[in-house]
């Protein structure tokens, strides 16, 4: 017969402990995760408060608060006028373009160089029909004459090419380094169709007189003007054209009818170009209507100082127009910083160790930022950081 072995006294007493303690432990953990799961509704209604809330700050800075509207602007020219260039015969080339964008052109101005013979800019109501020569008569030669008296020359207009006339066609050439033209006026006394001639060595006078070659000038319209666009030096584009325009250079933004309803002439503003800012002057109000007869307002901008205007139509920009000045250079914080004690306002300043209390005057608020100075010089400047209630 076998006999069980007997177990120590103390060897029960461990494993005693050991199942209480593992007992425990599951009674422990069980409690544990029926709280996670039953919660009382004080439990649950403390959970749903928000926590205490942190202190917002905001720095205070330096400027004029001032009620502004922004929209889109774009550098315009008025008054654009397109002229084209005279082709020549069986194609040409511009050998030179000595007129950039930007510059202006008088009477006189060469604009380009086509197939090494010039083009100079003249004023007129109509180009030029006919290669004139002294001797000539007519409509075409009177506003030659205007044109070279534009330029600075002294002569009479009398609608005839005489030698005032020649002598100041052929300053105009020689001015700008080129050989007078002349003609043989034998060989067309009357339509005036016989190509120049610019000898390498002029001919006697006796047998030759100075020609206005018609392609020679390009006739605007008015001038001086700015120049917009023009052939650069290379093969000379079909339909070429120098673009000019004798208005004033401004500034134009788009606007609905709401935001013209607040605008009148005379405002002032700004516009922002990259790093560059220009101040403007509001000069008119335009009304648009468009294909599906909505309307919308055109809104120009006149350069208060004439030597900012850039030198490039359609720059765009952030224009910034100030309907009213609410305060002049002041500090400025949020209006939910300013808080009342009485008729007495004040700010919570930022300084070691907490906040102080530094008075102040409001001078006036608009779209939740009020204009400040403090009381006591000193005690709040640009940089400070007030508390926002």
């Amino acid at each position: 017969m076998v006999k069980e072995a007997a177990v120590p006294r103390r060897s029960r007493r461990v494993v005693l402990i050991t199942a209480s303690v593992l007992v425990a432990g599951a009674l422990f953990a069980g409690g544990w995760a029926a709280a996670l799961v039953f919660r009382s509704p004080a439990q649950i209604d403390a959970a749903a408060q928000p926590p205490d809330p942190s202190l917002i700050t905001a720095t205070v800075v330096r400027g004029q608060l001032a009620d502004v509207i922004n929209a889109q602007g774009t550098v315009a020219n008025v008054d654009e006028i397109s002229t084209a260039v005279p082709t020549p015969d069986g194609g040409g080339s511009v050998t030179l373009s000595p007129v950039t964008p930007g510059q202006q052109a008088s009477a006189g101005t060469l604009l380009l160089e086509v197939n090494n013979q010039p083009l100079f800019a003249m004023p007129g109501s109509f180009p030029f029909f006919r290669d004139m020569k002294t001797g000539d008569t007519g409509r075409d030669v009177l506003q030659l004459q205007n044109g070279l008296i534009a330029a600075g020359y002294a002569l009479t207009a009398d609608g005839a090419f005489g030698r005032a006339t020649a002598e100041a066609v052929a300053g105009l050439f020689r001015a700008n380094g080129y050989a007078v033209p002349l003609v043989d006026p034998a060989a067309d006394a009357t339509d005036g169709d016989a190509a120049p001639v610019v000898p390498a060595t002029p001919a006697p006078p006796s047998t030759k007189v100075v020609s206005a070659p018609a392609a020679a000038f390009l006739v605007v319209p008015q001038l001086p003007a700015a120049v917009l666009a023009i052939p650069a030096t290379g093969a000379l584009p079909e339909k070429a054209a120098v673009v000019t325009s004798s208005g004033e250079t401004v500034v134009k933004a788009t606007v609905v009818p709401a935001v013209a309803a607040q605008l009148e002439e005379g405002m002032s503003a700004t516009m922002l170009t990259g790093s560059t800012t220009v101040a403007l002057t509001l000069l008119r109000i335009v009304e648009v209507e468009n294909e599906d007869g909505e309307s919308s307002f055109d809104v120009l901008f006149a350069y208060t100082d004439a030597s900012q205007r850039p030198q490039q139509a359609g720059a765009e920009g952030l224009v910034s127009i100030t309907r009213e000045i609410v305060a002049e250079e002041s500090l400025l914080v949020p209006s939910r910083a300013v808080l009342s004690r009485g008729e007495s306002r004040y700010v919570l300043v930022a300084r070691e160790g907490g906040f102080v209390e530094v008075a102040v005057s409001e001078r006036g608020a608009l779209d939740g930022t009020s204009a400040v100075t403090a009381v006591d010089d000193g005690e709040l400047d640009a940089g400070d950081e007030v508390r926002v209630q």
